[in-house]
């Protein structure tokens, strides 16, 4: 897939997740990723709509790749911890935001 047929997929994923349309914003964004592995942005979408969608085993997945991607990024221990709060892990919130 061209380059600019991923940023029409991420365009389009963002355009649903707009929309409320949490479902569907989810499914491009994995198209997305499907496409390059190591799409932050593809995980960073799919991390956030599953945060706001409720699909926190989506969120979580998601932050825990994106950590992976990229370990010194600050956010993606807070964004993780957050979801671990909302669902009421808080030992893994505090473990994760230690880090």
């Amino acid at each position: 897939m061209s380059p600019e047929e991923q940023a029409e997929l991420l365009v389009r994923a963002r355009g649903l997740s707009r929309k409320r349309d949490y479902p569907g914003a989810i499914a491009v964004y994995r198209q997305l990723i499907a496409t390059d592995p190591d799409s932050v942005s593809g995980y960073e979408g799919l991390a956030m709509v599953g945060f706001v969608g409720g699909d926190y085993e989506t969120a979580i997945a998601a932050f825990v790749r994106l950590i992976q991607l990229q370990p010194t990024e600050p956010r993606h221990y807070v964004n993780l911890g957050a979801v671990y709060n909302r669902i009421g892990e808080h030992h893994k919130a505090a473990e994760v935001l230690r880090k």
